[in-house]
């Protein structure tokens, strides 16, 4: 089971795990997917014509509204999609709340 995080909210759940699974599914969600939170996730990723900037800028703005767990310190691109336009691998270095420690998750 997974736990989406509403802007300003908390989650009873705090651990390094459910962050980085947060992230991940955060990454994979096209806007507009769920109903209820149509802001949610990422519409860049899915445009035929994208910059790695305007998919870092996406991905750094969506961390900062709905993973308030994270201290986030960069997002980067690793690959851009392969030749069917389905694969984005994305690099995210972000220090967790209640850890001094920073964490580089790959996605």
């Amino acid at each position: 089971m997974f736990y989406l995080s509403v802007p300003g909210g908390r989650l009873a759940r705090q651990s390094i795990t459910d962050v980085q699974q947060s992230l991940y599914i955060l990454a994979r969600t096209r806007k507009g997917e769920i109903p209820y939170m149509p802001e949610y996730g990422l519409e860049a990723v899915y445009s035929n014509q994208i910059t790695a900037s305007e998919i870092e800028r996406e991905m750094s703005l969506a961390i900062r509204t709905f993973e308030t767990r994270v201290e986030l310190i960069a997002v980067s691109v690793a690959a851009l999609p392969n030749t069917s336009g389905r694969q984005v691998s994305l690099n995210i270095k972000y220090i967790f709340e209640t850890l001094p420690q920073v964490f580089d998750t790959t996605l």
